[in-house]
């Protein structure tokens, strides 16, 4: 097996970046969705449709979520393939994509990640800032 090269980035390198040009998001395609359903064994709908929104009768503030609960669906579910999902409802939807005409493959949790790792102050449910 070749050694693989590592390179370690920390944080404070990431502060003063040089300015760059603005990146932009362009040539965005809806490629594929998916819901999960709520069963014992882990089953997909293939298109998702999003939860119906059933606003409140009264104009009294919700109370706030308690109790634990899974920002991760994927992860809990398959958590050997988290990825599995999302490809599979593309290659459900498209079986001809082209899957090597993207540059990167994501779900909403990992930008999220990504995104509180270089910016910490962008996450809002940092928990040091939780009261």
């Amino acid at each position: 097996m070749v050694p693989r090269r590592s390179t370690v980035i920390w944080r404070t390198d990431l502060q003063d970046p040089e300015p760059s040009a603005a990146a932009l998001i362009t040539d965005v395609k809806n490629v594929s969705s998916y819901s999960w359903i709520d069963i014992p064994t882990p089953t997909i709908v293939v298109p998702g449709t999003p939860p119906l929104w059933n606003p409140p009768v009264t104009d009294e503030p919700l109370p706030k979520d308690s109790g634990l609960y899974s920002i991760e669906g994927n992860a809990v579910r398959l958590p050997g393939s988290p990825m599995a999902p999302m490809l599979r409802a593309i290659f459900t939807t498209n079986p001809s994509f082209d899957i090597r005409s993207i540059d990167v493959i994501s779900d909403r949790h990992n930008i999220w990640k990504l995104l509180t790792f270089i910016d910490p102050s962008s996450d809002r449910y940092n928990s040091e800032s939780l009261p």
